[in-house]
């Protein structure tokens, strides 16, 4: 009861209008597929990363950084060019997120120490908050049908809602 409502409090402080281009999306679908990855679990982790923001950044304790959409980890790129192009490039930004993930299915076997492993790595864990935040988002995307509507749209350009 207790992890159901900080859930819902997480989520409450995080709804925010998040907007991707249907190409984005476009992008995320077919970087999932190439991997045999389900395309709604790779956005849902963007979404838990960094609420769909391409911009944002973050240092962490080990003095690494997370940039971008899927707030990459300069230890995965380590070349710098590669790195600033994951911020900017949601194509690039979701082939990198979709390769570490299938990096972590293949390593653990277990879908939810898959989750983890995407933000932890080999610490991963099955039950952890950060899985349980994932798999709402999941759930939700999955309701929505989001691929289906916003990336058959005519307006290649034109902006899906992507709101939780």
């Amino acid at each position: 009861m207790k992890a159901t409502v900080l859930l819902l409090l997480l989520f409450i402080s995080s709804v925010g209008n998040a907007r991707l281009f249907n190409y984005e999306l476009e992008c995320i679908y077919n970087n999932a597929k190439q991997f045999e990855l389900d395309p709604y679990l790779i956005l849902s982790i963007a979404y838990v990363e960094s609420r769909l923001d391409k911009q944002a950044i973050r240092t962490n304790k080990n003095n690494t950084t997370d940039i971008g959409l899927f707030q990459i980890n300069s230890k995965n790129l380590q070349h710098k060019a590669l790195f600033k192009l994951s911020q900017n490039n949601t194509c690039f930004a979701s082939f990198v997120a979709s390769k570490i993930y299938k990096n972590c299915k293949t390593k653990f076997k277990n879908k939810y120490k898959a989750i983890d492993c995407y933000n932890k790595g080999s610490k991963a864990k099955s039950n952890s908050i950060y899985v349980k935040r994932v798999l709402s988002v999941y759930r939700y995307y999955l309701k929505t049908k989001l691929f289906e509507k916003c990336t058959t749209q005519v307006l290649y350009k034109s902006y899906c809602p992507v709101i939780l």
